[in-house]
């Protein structure tokens, strides 16, 4: 990647991480087009998502966690972003088992663990 995309991408982590969503959310519509590589794409993606969930816009970071998981589906993080965030806005029928997928395919990971957590209270 361009030194001054993966700045840009990096800065617009940051922002999010610092709870600047609006910043953050510009620097992802930014970089996104720069960008070639389908892991970086899903790696923007996955922070754009975040960020509009952070802002309360839900149905759009949804779609953002999901074009994230279809760009990058061995990323063990974005799939359980994707199950947590189905959680939050009350789909259970879909969080369940992309859970139990992760407990699956990334065994002994702090994501599997995770996931283990939220399917014990089904």
């Amino acid at each position: 990647m361009d030194p001054e995309v993966r700045a840009k991408l990096n800065r617009a982590h940051e922002e999010r991480v610092a709870g600047n969503y609006d910043a953050a959310q510009q620097l992802y519509h930014e970089v996104i087009p720069l960008l070639t590589d389908g892991v970086e794409v899903a790696e923007a993606r996955h922070g754009l998502g975040s960020a509009l969930l952070f802002a309360g816009m839900f149905d759009e970071g949804l779609e953002e966690i999901k074009r994230a998981h279809e760009g990058n589906p061995n990323d063990a993080g974005i799939c359980l972003d994707l199950a947590k965030t189905h959680l939050m806005l009350g789909m259970y029928e879909a969080a369940q088992p992309q859970l139990a997928e992760i407990v699956e395919r990334f065994p002994n990971t702090p994501e599997a663990d995770e996931a283990k957590k939220q399917l014990s209270y089904f």
